[in-house]
């Protein structure tokens, strides 16, 4: 499927079919994957030249990845994540 430059922000609410093997959402202005569940069935995924910061939480689901683009995105190093991570946890914590 491609969604090449469709100006998309967010997957919010977005069901891709469960069959699918390919899926490019390249040159868009997607800044975050949380939350969202790919289908386990995708083989290659292009999400270069977006916004993205972590892609980490994605592989667990994605058994039959062969290729990943990812390249062009803000990604952040994994101290950048942890610390994000406890941050977001103290905030929480002192709520």
């Amino acid at each position: 499927m491609n969604l090449i430059g469709n100006k998309i922000s967010s997957l919010e609410g977005v069901k891709f079919p469960t069959s699918l093997t390919e899926l490019d959402l390249s040159y868009n202005n997607i800044s975050s994957l949380e939350g969202f569940v790919f289908p386990t069935s995708l083989e290659r995924l292009f999400l270069k030249n977006n916004n993205i910061k972590d892609f980490s939480h994605i592989f667990p689901y994605l058994n039959q990845l062969k290729e990943l683009d990812y390249d062009r995105n803000k990604l952040k190093t994994q101290e950048e994540l942890i610390e994000e991570r406890i941050g977001k946890k103290r905030k929480a914590d002192n709520l």
